[in-house]
């Protein structure tokens, strides 16, 4: 069993895998020196596919203002599978220098379906 850090019950983005959506609201990161790491998690059943050989990608992308200019630190492709209710699909830390704000744009694709929250957890060390 794994435990999942809600901070706040904020998400960096909670998305259709089907389409392209970026987070709303900014998450602040900054100054945790490379503490946390983005977990990309089901939410109800999820499938996700290659469409024309392009799968689906998770960037997170940092700025020191929340409505400054972000720019993405970090992304991940999801592995082609099926998934159920809050499964974590993947995992990415977070670089140690990030600016103060995060959010995550997550690029679907028509092959894919379901839905998928991005959200922070606490790496122990």
């Amino acid at each position: 069993m794994m435990h999942k850090l809600y901070v706040y019950g904020e998400h960096l983005a909670e998305a259709d895998l089907s389409k392209t959506t970026t987070g709303e609201n900014p998450v602040e990161v900054g100054g945790t020196q490379g503490a946390l790491v983005v977990n990309v998690i089901a939410k109800g059943d999820a499938k996700t596919a290659k469409a024309s050989e392009v799968g689906v990608k998770v960037a997170v992308s940092t700025a020191d203002e929340p409505d400054g200019s972000f720019e993405e630190v970090t992304a991940i492709t999801l592995p082609d599978g099926t998934y159920v209710d809050e499964e974590v699909i993947a995992s990415v830390a977070l670089p140690p220098d990030v600016k103060n704000y995060a959010k995550a744009t997550v690029t679907g694709n028509a092959s894919s379906s379901g839905n998928v929250i991005v959200t922070l957890g606490y790496l122990a060390r």
